[in-house]
């Protein structure tokens, strides 16, 4: 199976094999037969270079500014072809001004050695010395429009100075060697084009009289002397009169492209000085900055037309930064089949040069899966608040791209109200923030992520608990792991959380959802969620069940029964559409009442179907049961006879305590008159991470991750004896056939089938608390009740007064890291198909 690397991703240009890799984060196929199916973006540090350009570039254009307002403001100026006046204070001898000494052999020699290199846009030279003064060039119009001559006296020139202030212009103001491929890039940007559309909405580029120009509004915003100059070009290439009278025949039959490329250097000094105008940010919001120099988005599209000409201009070979292969550069410079404007066999030259130079063309670009990002399409990316702006926009696609190293993805699956969300948050923050444990840490590559983290950190730390996943996205995260050690090792994981009403629809008629097939088809590891408290079969036989005369509402399984009914009102039924076809109606049962027993079948059967009957060789499979604090004595005051063993779990959590894998919580007060280790509780204790047991240690197994996958181990066996235990829950008088029936339909319709369908060394069974608390959730609006004039503000969420006390959450994301490093000997596995030294015992 791929590794969803980079290297895979070249393979697919082959024509011979049809392959293609799976994106592991939505399950679109990618391949560089099928451009549709990527998006090419630039690297981090190609950005940056580019960056470097623009910003050279902008401080060129700043230097065009001052010299063209100091070059035509009277009596700043001097004709140096006059008669310099000033002899007796002139620091040269006489007779050296008298031989004209910048007109020598030796003047010519430094300005060839020296200034013409130093000075690689020759500004001195086109701009100091060769473009015509803005007086001279009106006065010439004012001659040959018919109309007054301007007071100023004409100096004399060239017969066609309109030709020259043509050719600098044009060509001065934008060296192309390097900054064109680049600004033919940022025009490319969808924020630069929707301001680019604005701004030729409704406007002829080239205006019959009286009508309304689309360069009247850029000019408003340009210096006078800019304007100025443009101004005159307008007129002189709008009519063929005075084009005749002052341009060569040659001008005057590009005068159409001439207007175009007048346009563009407009565009381009809006974009690059527009900053240091603020009626630029008024009049394009989030364009530009105020005071803030124009920059590259994040996200950089290379759209496919630009890729030939960037990869072989002096925007990629000239630029150091990019630490490009001498091979790759004498290849660009040396072969013209792979140039823009190749004929023959030009397909096969550039799938031949992207082959041997991969490395060096991912130095320059990313390939980014272009499937559905999962995000809510309702929700504003920054930037994007009006109509009226012009920032660029965070695009709602996957963004996922292959990398040199090895990919993992990882799917969340459950039941509609399993907690999926609830164990996503607390488990990422417990396991980022002590990755240290597995000598390892966590770092987030693409921005969406980082974003995405630190909205869960800060969720997390203020206790605010996720509202039910919409059913039309999915949530994905993606980081990287690493050694600290002398050579860093890395690997890529890619989580992904299924809406439970998606994948539901597999039980019943809809069938199985065909991008998730795709996803669970690849996937490394399968995080299954499987709640007891909702589950049909097991929630019938716990809600009746009573203790010393307590009725099913203030009985043993009162919070279980609450907690039910709060999912379930969270999940109402599926709505349909009524006669009408406007209106729906709610009908059937919430769509939390699902059998969940048949949704591992189900999936059991389509992974079957698409990974072969065999599934010893993968996935991996982790089962996880949620909310297992309430199957555990949670307070001193549930302590009454029995309790404890009909709180199947209690023990579970005890046996956690006394191996260090829980430690007493820094977030609730210890019950008065015990310290938590006296009378030990759920509700008192989290997770936790770091512990490695005192058999390990003294084995002198320095290796976290085969330690922690030894400790994971442990805990899932004591899980497994203990869920089989469930049958107590029925309390004593409950019949022995009960009891046994009921803890049979844990110990064979679930552990037993899991453990027979997949590789043991890959199966784990660990009941987690992701909230940890029997504390009422505060429902809070969100939002000041100011800003909707006191009215309630909806939807609410649901909030902890304290960070949530996790126990055993992390391990839905541990585990699939530890499973894929420990087949990594660089991250201290075996790096063998062996069986490993935590295989579960049978």
């Amino acid at each position: 199976m791929p590794k969803n690397s980079w290297k895979d991703l070249i393979e697919t240009i082959s024509t011979t094999e049809a392959v293609d890799i799976i994106c592991p984060s939505c399950g679109v196929p990618m391949s560089l037969r099928n451009p549709g199916s990527f998006e090419m973006n630039l690297t981090v540090n190609a950005t940056q270079e580019f960056n470097k350009v623009l910003r050279s570039y902008s401080s060129y254009l700043s230097s065009v500014e001052s010299e063209l307002d100091t070059r035509n403001t009277p009596s700043l100026t001097q004709n140096f072809d006059a008669e310099y006046p000033y002899i007796d204070l002139e620091a040269l001898p006489k007779e050296s001004q008298d031989d004209g000494l910048w007109k020598t052999g030796g003047a010519d020699d430094i300005r060839r050695n020296w200034w013409e290199p130093f000075d690689r846009y020759r500004f001195a030279e086109n701009l100091q010395e060769k473009l015509p003064r803005i007086t001279e060039l009106e006065a010439r119009l004012a001659d040959a429009d018919g109309q007054p001559a301007s007071q100023q006296t004409r100096p004399q020139s060239a017969a066609k100075p309109f030709d020259v202030a043509l050719q600098l212009l044009i060509g001065g103001f934008e060296p192309r060697r390097i900054i064109g491929r680049i600004m033919n890039l940022v025009f490319e940007q969808p924020h630069v084009r929707a301001w680019r559309a604005h701004v030729l909405a409704d406007r002829h580029v080239y205006p019959a009289d009286g009508a309304e120009d689309s360069s009247q509004e850029l000019d408003a915003v340009l210096t006078p002397t800019f304007a100025r100059y443009f101004k005159l070009f307008d007129k002189v290439l709008g009519d063929e009169k005075i084009a005749a009278a002052l341009l060569s025949e040659k001008n005057r039959k590009a005068a159409a492209a001439h207007r175009d490329a007048l346009l563009r250097i407009r565009l381009i000094i809006v974009l690059l000085l527009g900053h240091q105008n603020p009626e630029v940010a008024k009049k394009y919001p989030d364009l530009l900055g105020d005071r803030i120099p124009f920059t590259l988005p994040l996200r950089v599209i290379v759209p496919p037309k630009l890729v030939s000409q960037l990869l072989t201009s002096a925007a990629v070979t000239d630029l150091t930064g990019l630490s490009l292969s001498a091979e790759y550069l004498a290849a660009v410079r040396q072969d013209s089949r792979i140039s823009p404007d190749s004929e023959g066999d030009g397909e096969a030259a550039i799938q031949d040069f992207v082959g041997r130079f991969s490395r060096d063309v991912h130095r320059i670009l990313i390939f980014t899966c272009r499937g559905p990002s999962g995000s809510d399409p309702r929700s504003v990316s920054p930037g994007s608040e009006s109509p009226a702006s012009f920032g660029p926009l965070d695009t709602d696609r996957c963004g996922w791209y292959p990398k040199e190293d090895e990919t993992h993805p990882i799917v969340f699956i459950g039941s509609p109200g399993s907690g999926k969300s609830t164990v996503m948050l607390t488990g990422l923050i417990q396991f980022c923030l002590n990755a240290q444990a597995l000598g390892v840490v966590t770092k987030f590559e693409s921005q969406r992520d980082v974003r995405k983290y630190t909205k869960y950190l800060e969720d997390y730390w203020q206790g605010i608990l996720p509202n039910a996943t919409p059913a039309a996205t999915k949530s994905s995260i993606q980081f990287r792991v690493e050694t600290n050690g002398k050579e860093i090792v890395g690997r890529n994981f890619v989580f992904t959380d299924i809406p439970g009403e998606v994948l539901s629809r597999g039980t019943r008629s809809d069938g199985a959802d065909p991008v998730i097939l795709s996803v669970l088809k690849h996937a490394d590891t399968i995080v299954f969620l499987f709640d007891l408290t909702i589950e049909p079969s097991i929630r019938y036989q716990l809600a009746g069940v009573q203790l010393n005369g307590a009725s099913g509402e203030t009985g043993p399984w009162s919070d279980l029964i609450g907690n039910v009914k709060d999912t379930i009102a969270t999940r109402p039924p599926e709505e349909a559409a009524t006669a009408g076809g406007n209106n729906t109606s709610q009908t059937g049962e919430s769509k939390a009442k699902v059998d969940q027993f048949q949704l591992l079948e189900r999936i059991i059967s389509d992974l079957r179907e698409m990974r072969g009957n065999d599934l010893k060789s993968g996935p991996n499979f982790v089962c996880i049961v949620p909310k297992a604090d309430l199957f555990a004595v949670r307070s001193t005051t549930e302590r009454t006879p029995g309790i404890e063993k009909i709180k199947f779990l209690t023990g579970f959590f005890e046996e956690l305590r006394k191996m260090g894998a829980i430690a007493p919580s820094p977030n609730v007060s210890l019950p008065e008159g015990g310290s938590g280790r006296e009378q030990p509780t759920v509700e008192f204790f989290q997770s936790k991470i770091g512990y490695a047991s005192q058999n390990d240690s003294k084995a002198g197994d320095p290796q976290p991750v085969v330690r922690h996958l030894r400790l994971a181990r442990r805990i899932s066996d004591l899980a497994q004896e203990h869920l089989a235990g469930i049958g107590d829950a029925l309390g004593s008088d409950a019949n022995d056939a009960f009891r046994q029936s009921l803890g049979e339909t844990i110990s064979v319709r679930l552990i037993g089938r899991i453990k027979s369908v997949f590789a043991a060394e890959g199966v784990f069974v660990i009941p987690v608390s992701a909230q940890g608390t029997n504390e009422p959730l505060d429902n809070r609006r969100i939002g000041p009740e100011a800003a909707t004039g006191g009215q309630s503000v909806e939807p609410k969420e649901k909030r902890l007064e304290h960070p949530p006390n996790a126990k055993l959450a992390e391990y839905a994301f541990m585990l699939p890291v530890l499973l894929a490093l420990s087949k990594d000997g660089s991250f201290g596995g075996s790096g063998s198909d062996d069986a490993p030294p935590w295989q579960a015992s049978v």
